[in-house]
């Protein structure tokens, strides 16, 4: 018997075996995934790209490939897990792993649409855009503000005032006549009037991102505005208030009951269920805090798994919710 050739046979198996787990190995990392998107370069083409991050402190990076199984809304800035497999088989300046969504860890909407938002402010209009084409306007001290109280507007187009009448509701405005002075002006800032007494007529929709407002009107002109007083103090109460209907509320009662009230996203009443602790096994207690059973027959649900996994908020963790009909949904919960 050739022992050299039987140790070669089992090394090149061996590499042939480590080879081949090397090119399918994989790990699941957490992301976080920017409200926006942002365009992007790849090779001699000009695409969109994600913009992520691995810690809430460090710096954004550019991503440019799918990520499989993620639905992505712009808007939302969203924390999730992400499987990263590295592939066997790659192409010349192609990626090499491949991205799949695994799961939700959080979603947070961004933009800002509550009218009280555009309180006691004026909004210095610094950009027109239309059509993916930007003209900058700040040199020209266009503004605008509103009255919402009152359901006023005034302000300046780069050449006269203007007022008139408004009714502004969460994220719409819809514009009455406006009346302006008839000063005249250089064709510069005439054309400027021009653009922005056409764009203020009819409904526009608004949000507040990055404390800049952004109004869309029906010629699809968008002006891009910064206020000229901070928007913090407004910020808070609306967040604050935000952050109270948004709670999923667990409450220990003691002697392993519990109540769950879950606050539905369309604005119906809060669901409250009634819960009873199961005894957890070694292995669940791993990973668990509790597993929650409904005590009342007509509930929907099956069992709550409450993990050990917090947001990065004090108090709060991921629970998954397993409904009688199969399905599952995962909540944040803020446990009391």
């Amino acid at each position: 018997m050739d022992f050299n050739k039987i140790k070669k046979r089992v090394l090149v198996f061996t590499l042939f075996v480590y080879s081949g787990l090397c090119a399918q190995e994989s790990v699941i990392k957490t992301w976080i995934i920017a409200d926006a998107k942002i365009g992007c370069k790849v090779a001699d083409y000009t695409t969109s790209c994600y913009k992520y991050k691995l810690h809430k402190d460090s710096n954004w990076i550019n991503f440019s490939y799918d990520i499989e199984g993620f639905a992505y809304e712009q808007g939302n800035e969203y924390v999730i897990e992400v499987n990263e497999e590295k592939l066997k088989y790659t192409e010349a300046n192609g990626p090499l792993y491949k991205w799949s969504f695994v799961r939700l860890v959080s979603k947070a909407n961004t933009l800002i649409t509550d009218k009280r938002i555009l309180l006691n402010n004026k909004w210095n209009i610094i950009n027109l855009n239309q059509f993916a084409k930007i003209q900058l306007i700040r040199k020209t001290k266009a503004n605008i503000s509103f009255d919402i109280a009152s359901n006023k507007v005034n302000g300046f187009n780069g050449c006269n005032t203007f007022a008139g009448n408004t009714n502004i509701e969460n994220g719409y405005v819809q514009f009455g006549n406006l009346i302006s002075t008839k000063m005249a002006c250089d064709s510069f800032k005439a054309d400027i009037e021009n653009r922005l007494s056409e764009s203020l007529k009819g409904k526009a929709s608004f949000y507040v991102r990055n404390n800049m407002l952004f109004m869309t009107c029906e010629n699809n002109l968008t002006l891009e505005m910064r206020p000229e007083k901070k928007l913090d103090s407004i910020l808070a109460v609306i967040q604050k208030e935000n952050a109270g209907i948004k709670e999923n509320m667990l409450l220990n009662l003691g002697n392993n009951n519990y109540t769950l009230t879950l606050i539905n996203k369309d604005n119906e009443e809060p669901v409250v269920e009634v819960l009873v602790a199961k005894v957890l096994s070694p292995i669940e207690k791993k990973t668990l805090l509790a597993i929650l059973e409904p005590s009342l027959p007509h509930s929907q649900l099956k069992r709550i798994l409450l993990t050990k996994k917090e947001t990065g908020v004090a108090g709060t963790h991921i629970a998954v919710l397993e409904y009688k009909n199969g399905s599952k949904r995962e909540i944040i919960v803020v446990l009391n």
